[in-house]
């Protein structure tokens, strides 16, 4: 498995580095750029240009191509995951978040800074297993946090935040979901996990 997962994580470099030059030669280097790793068979790769789901050079296309090369999940819309699934994600990164905290407690910059990018890591993961068109709702969110005001929030009390002015927007979370393919699930058959934890389910 570990070599068929090589295999197809070796063409899908060849191909798209054969679509990025074909694109700068052909004087279009932002959709050169928009290539990324895409699904786990190579040949779905060339035609999926990104439609602000992921940009060649970004962490989430990093992370994506490192779950494609191990053979985990990397869905191409946006899909529910089991509860089983989710649950070990949030153990995940709340074992990121813990070795955060102890490298605080021990002022450790180094600590701090590593646990800091496993936690991103893990997160960006979990909405790769969610196929979560991640560019279009990171640039949603920085538009409403970007049309915030400075102020204090009751509730968190910090000195140094921002609040909501009247007439504020939030992001449109679903309506990018909807617009990227995401359709609610019918069956428990919808909700995605690991191939060898449904294995272990049917048997």
């Amino acid at each position: 498995m570990m070599e068929r997962a090589n295999k197809q994580y070796a063409a899908f470099m060849m191909s798209l580095r054969e679509a990025c030059e074909q694109e700068a030669a052909e004087g279009n280097p932002l959709r050169a750029e928009q290539y990324a790793a895409y699904g786990d068979m190579p040949q779905d790769l060339m035609d999926k240009l990104v439609n602000g789901i992921v940009d060649k050079m970004s962490n989430y296309s990093d992370v994506r191509a490192f779950q494609t090369k191990f053979g985990q999940l990397v869905g191409d819309h946006p899909r529910h995951l089991t509860r089983r699934k989710l649950n070990e994600r949030i153990a995940q990164m709340q074992e990121e978040l813990d070795e955060f905290t102890n490298a605080v407690d021990n002022d450790d910059i180094a600590e701090q800074a590593d646990a800091l990018v496993d936690l991103v890591y893990f997160a960006l993961g979990t909405a790769a297993h969610m196929g979560l068109p991640w560019q279009a709702l990171w640039d949603d969110v920085q538009r409403a946090n970007m049309s915030k005001v400075p102020g204090v929030k009751p509730e968190r009390g910090f000195l140094v935040d921002c609040i909501k002015p009247e007439g504020w927007e939030g992001p449109k979370t679903m309506d990018i979901l909807l617009n990227h393919g995401y359709m609610p699930p019918s069956s428990e058959d919808d909700y995605v996990d690991d191939e060898i934890h449904k294995e272990k389910k049917d048997a």
